[in-house]
Parts: structure tokens; C-alpha cells; sequence
């Protein structure tokens, strides 16, 4: 048979790396065996009209969803949604929103859709326009990972000594067991430091990322 949400409520906390639902963990986030990731659970779910507000480290986040299908594969739905304001490692930006198609398919979830900022500043050190991230993620079947692609647009860029008529940053990346790999490229266009002016700056390579990211390697 088919479990049916019509306009549930979900509120949830996300602090210092736990995620919980109160007394809805043990339902929602099941303990899986050591050493193994849970998975999607197999079932044929229809979501109508869901909401959910989660508390955060880095600000309130507002979510909509609606969907319908098996969570093993064939689920196809939307979700929407948007963080008044957001904080994170001494930067702040405003109205984060994001709104794509979510999907599973051979227990692999899916999202893709455009995430917006309206703008981001770190103190006094960078501060960009408007930038528009166009976000394409896969996870694994386990949850253990997922392959990331995305393409990053943003408006005037200004830094100390530096400033920046445009920013792309795109690439493809695998995220697993604590590590981050894959090919990242930019452009800048209308570079403008003290000593340089460019039309068009470009950077390719090859990203390499151990856990925690205190190995950084880039080769380009």
C-alpha cells in the first residue's frame, strides 16, 4: 500500500552536527548497524502540501515539499526552500533560497535546481552580489556520500586590494568517507588588483580533499 502525507509538519533542530526531530528520531533516523549507512526506507510514499522548519548553527531554515512514488526507486516530487539569513565560519549572507526537482532512483536520491543568494559578506575581508548556484546532487544508495555538480555565478566580487566584475566556479566532485575529489574550474572576468588588471582570469584542475580539509590538494 502507499503511506499518505497530507499537509504534515515537521520541526527539527540541526546543532553542532546532530540532526534530530524530538520524538520523531527514532522514526525518522533509525539507528543503522555499525559501520553501515542507513539507506532510503522501501516505501511507496505521497507527500502533499509538507512543510518542515528546522533551527540551525547557521539560521532558521523553511522548507515545502510534495512528492509521490517509491523511496527505492520511481519517487519524483519538489521541494522548495529559503533562509531569511544565514551565518557560517565568520561570513553572513542574506535570503538563501533554493527550489528544484528531488527524485529517487535505484535508492539514489536526487536533487537539482538553482540555489540564490542575494548577497554574502565576511566581514570586511569579501562581499559579492547576487550569485546563483545551479546544483546537481546525487547521493549514494547507503547515504554514505554523493556526487556533486554545480556551476556558481556571482555578481561584483570585492576583496582588500581586489575587486571582480564577475565570478564562475563550477566543477564535479565526489564526496565519501570524509573525502572530497574531483574536477573544479573558474573564470573571473574584469579583475582588478594593484598591480593587475585582467579581462579574463581562468583556473582548471584537479581537487583533492582529505577529511576535515587539512590536506588540500589542487592540481591544475
Amino acid at each position: 500500500g502507499q503511506i499518505i502525507l497530507e499537509q504534515p509538519r515537521l520541526y527539527g533542530a540541526y546543532r553542532q552536527g546532530h540532526l534530530s526531530f524530538g520524538a520523531l528520531d527514532k522514526v525518522l533516523l533509525p539507528n543503522a548497524p555499525a559501520g553501515t549507512a542507513p539507506g532510503l526506507p522501501d516505501l511507496d510514499l505521497r507527500v502533499i502540501d509538507g512543510r518542515a522548519l528546522l533551527e540551525t548553527d547557521f539560521g532558521r531554515l523553511a522548507a515545502k515539499a510534495d512528492g509521490a512514488g517509491s523511496l527505492a526507486g520511481g519517487f519524483k516530487g519538489t521541494l522548495a526552500a529559503v533562509m531569511p539569513g544565514v551565518t557560517a565560519a565568520g561570513c553572513s549572507g542574506e535570503k538563501l533560497s533554493a527550489f528544484g526537482q528531488v527524485s529517487v532512483s535505484d535508492g539514489k536520491p536526487r536533487f537539482a535546481g538553482p540555489l540564490r543568494l542575494a548577497a554574502l559578506a565576511c566581514g570586511k575581508n569579501l562581499s559579492t552580489g547576487p550569485s546563483t548556484l545551479a546544483l546537481d546532487v546525487t547521493g549514494d544508495k547507503d547515504l554514505g556520500g554523493a556526487t556533486i555538480k554545480g556551476k556558481l555565478n556571482t555578481g561584483t566580487l570585492t576583496a582588500p586590494g581586489l575587486s571582480a566584475a564577475h565570478l564562475m566556479l563550477g566543477g564535479e566532485l565526489a564526496f565519501r568517507l570524509g573525502m572530497l575529489r574531483g574536477h573544479v574550474l573558474s573564470e573571473v572576468k574584469g579583475l582588478r588588483t594593484a598591480g593587475l588588471t585582467a579581462g579574463t582570469l581562468g583556473v582548471d584542475g584537479d581537487l583533492d580533499m582529505k577529511s576535515g580539509g587539512q590536506n588540500l590538494v589542487f592540481r591544475g
